[in-house]
This record gives structure tokens, sequence and C-alpha cells, in this order.
């Protein structure tokens, strides 16, 4: 079989898996007004002292920027990579993407969101989408590392901002 026809068979059998995808979504009500949750949330200079799952992200919180990021779930291989700003909404949202091995092999986009409940509170949105042809062979460690990591950070900010 020449090259270019194995090429094409490889192609064609990954496709399927391309289009794969796997989503977590974790929230937490939070006893501080959306602003105090904001403010803690964004400033990522901050987040080794307090964050268990995202141990930190380096650099400039703005649209386009790229973040270097360490990520480790408890019990798990930190994991080092970039995340690129897609959309910082301040008070709001912000949305970054990583691409560790090419868009079509793994991508990530996390969203972080603040909304505002009555009486003055907050709820935390933290959600990531998986996407690629890894995705179907990651789902278990997804599963076991990324959404409790979910969970510890998102356990962490309500007791950051509660000031508890």
């Amino acid at each position: 079989m020449k090259r270019p026809l194995l090429g094409l068979l490889l192609l064609a059998a990954l496709a399927p898996a391309a289009h794969a995808k796997y989503a977590i979504e974790k929230q937490i009500d939070i006893d501080a007004a959306p602003e105090k949750t904001w403010a803690v949330l964004s400033d990522i200079d901050k987040w080794p002292e307090w964050n268990p799952f995202i141990h930190y992200a380096k650099g400039t919180l703005a649209v386009g920027n790229s973040l270097d990021v360490l990520v480790q779930p408890t019990g798990a291989k930190p994991i080092k990579g970039k995340g690129k700003v897609l959309v910082l909404e301040p008070g709001r949202r912000m949305v970054w993407v990583a691409k560790p091995f090419g868009a079509w092999i793994l991508r990530g986009e996390h969203t972080f969101a603040v909304e505002p409940l009555p009486d003055g509170k907050s709820r935390f949105v933290q959600s990531e989408t998986f996407t690629g042809i890894l995705v179907p062979l990651l789902k278990g460690k997804f599963r076991r590392e990324t959404e409790p990591g979910f969970l510890e950070m998102n356990a962490a900010l309500k007791k950051r901002v509660e000031g508890k």
C-alpha cells in the first residue's frame, strides 16, 4: 500500500474520534457578593496561596494572552501547559483554551464564571469541555482526577472568599 493511501485510511479511521467530547461542570454557592468572588478568582498571582488544583497560572489575564499553567489534582501527576485566554468579561467570566498536542488530538476549553444570587451571594461555575481523538482514552482520567480537582478548587475558592 502506498503511503498517501495509508495516511488517508488512518485519517478516515480517526475522523469519528476527532469529534469526541467530554464535559465537566461543577458549581458552588458562595456567601459573598459576586464582586468579591471575582476579585479572588481573577487574582491569578495569588492562586498558589489557596488553589489546590491549579497550582499556578502565570501571565497577564487578558484576551489573546498565553498563561503558563500547572494543574495537579490531588494524588495525580502535575501537568504543565499553556492556556490561551479566549474570553475575559470582568466580574463575570473568563475562558482559556489549552491544546497540548494540537486541537484535533486534545483540546480543553476551561470556563470560570461568577453568577449573582439573591441576597448578595454568588455562584461559582467551573466547566471544561474536552475534544479530540484522545478524549475516549482519557475519559476515565477526567472522571477520577479532573472532576475531583474542580470540586477541590471550588471549595477552596469558597473558603478563601468567605474568609474561613
